[in-house]
């Protein structure tokens, strides 16, 4: 019995002072800088990650605190894509034992969070994400390259299955709640073009919603709604996906109503105040390449 108990002792011994190495003394530096060298090749150094402070959390995981994502415009300037308060990264050892990776994350962005996991496949990539109350202000590519300064709450859930090879056979589920998306006082970039905008408010906390389903090429819009806001929105369709992404088309039709702020705010309106409906919504479709939408309210085509 005595034996045994040295034996106990010697294996507590062995955990602890390796668990004390592994939180106290590895070179958590040099890992953060792998990881975020590692990161920027995996998005094809399109790209910059910066991290703040860096710990490890339970010893096969870690945690960020402050990392940003920045993108570049045509012209070299450095601009946020989207910064997360706190990231942690887990990963399942058994799931390593058996050669499929299985990584379990959490994020947070402001009061909001997200957290899922993602597993690794033979044909690429398989995650699901939880949203509970996520600040979508924490997307800065919005206010960076787009000059909207938008800000609200999203939950639900995505489920997605991404093929690394051919980005056309993904499939997956979107299903989001837009709460409370208010738009700041703003300059619109509208390609070369820049339009002030004043604040306004988008959806309200219940009724507006995005539904879609990613199957055999094509992302399909269930339903894209905002309610109770200054613009009034109902679209549906298809997005038919391409191995190159700005080769994928738009196949989207719905309507839009404008309150008074919004039309006061979109004086160039009443071009196409002749497409007005009876109940004051206007018709529209968007086809044509997501790089270069056609954008149609009724019959008339928008100059973009």
């Amino acid at each position: 019995m005595h034996r045994i108990l040295k034996y106990i002792a010697y294996i507590a011994l062995f955990v602890g002072c390796f668990i004390i190495f592994l939180y106290w003394m590895f070179p958590y530096e040099s890992l953060k800088e792998r990881l975020v060298s590692g990161i920027e090749r995996q998005l094809g150094g399109q790209i910059e990650v910066s991290a703040g402070e860096f710990e490890p959390y339970w010893i096969t995981g870690f945690e960020i605190k402050k990392l940003a994502f920045n993108t570049r415009d045509d012209n070299g300037k450095a601009m946020n894509a989207i910064t997360l308060d706190k990231l942690r990264v887990r990963v399942a050892l058994l799931s390593l034992i058996i050669g499929s990776p299985r990584v379990s994350y959490y994020m947070r962005a402001g009061k909001g969070e997200i957290e899922g996991a993602a597993r690794q496949t033979a044909e690429g990539i398989e995650f699901d994400a939880d949203f509970d109350d996520f600040d979508i202000s924490a997307i800065g590519i919005l206010s960076s390259r787009y000059g909207l300064k938008l800000s609200g709450i999203l939950d639900g859930y995505v489920e997605m299955k991404i093929d690394r090879r051919r980005v056309a056979r993904s499939s997956g589920t979107v299903e989001l709640d837009l709460k409370n998306l208010k738009l700041g006082e703003s300059n619109a970039q509208l390609g070369p073009m820049e339009m002030p905008v004043p604040p306004l408010i988008i959806t309200k906390a219940k009724g507006s919603s995005i539904k879609m389903t990613v199957y055999k090429g094509a992302v399909l819009v269930d339903k894209l709604v905002f309610a109770g806001g200054d613009l009034g929105l109902d679209v549906n369709g298809k997005i038919f996906l391409s191995n190159t992404f700005p080769n994928s088309r738009f196949n989207l039709k719905g309507s839009f109503t404008a309150s008074p702020a919004l039309d006061k705010a979109l004086p160039f309106l009443f071009i196409v105040e002749k497409e007005k409906k009876a109940d004051g919504s206007y018709p529209f479709s968007v086809t044509g390449r997501i790089s270069s939408p056609v954008i149609k309210v009724g019959n008339f085509t928008l100059p973009l």
